[in-house]
């Protein structure tokens, strides 16, 4: 069900009460849901009615709330190969890290690389050219 972003709604509580006692009570009556946040949902018994099972009442919050996505530096299309090879291809190591300075500035430098690298190769994308880190780094 959660590899077709299916997901229950159930009380939690048995729906189903046999009347043989050899028989344990179960759940019968659920709901399945796709695409709205199980959050969105109240499931509650109603014991209304007599029966050997107990239905259950779905309520659908009146107000949902959108929230947008969270911002990602990659997704499930980022080609991780390309990625490692153009960030290889773009950083040196022929750079002093002896003072704070130096060291910030290649933290800043790899950050730099290591973003422009995700945002540009999804599976598929073409390698593109890109200039050599400038000699004063």
């Amino acid at each position: 069900m959660l590899e077709n972003n299916l997901h229950p709604i159930t009380t939690g509580e048995p729906t189903y009460w046999p009347t043989d006692r050899r028989k344990k009570p179960d759940v019968i009556d659920f709901c399945i849901v796709k695409g709205i946040s199980v959050y969105q949902f109240k499931a509650e018994s109603s014991f209304d009615l007599t029966s050997d099972h107990t239905p259950i009442l779905i309520t659908l919050n009146a107000i949902i709330s959108k929230k947008d996505k969270p911002l990602t530096l990659c997704n499930a299309k980022t080609d991780w190969n390309l990625f490692k090879d153009s960030l290889n291809n773009q950083i040196t190591c022929k750079i002093q890290l002896k003072t704070r300075e130096e060291i910030e500035t290649a933290i800043d430098i790899y950050h730099h690389h290591s973003k422009g690298c995700l945002g540009i190769y999804p599976r598929g994308a073409k390698l593109r050219e890109h200039n050599a880190l400038p000699n004063k780094y």
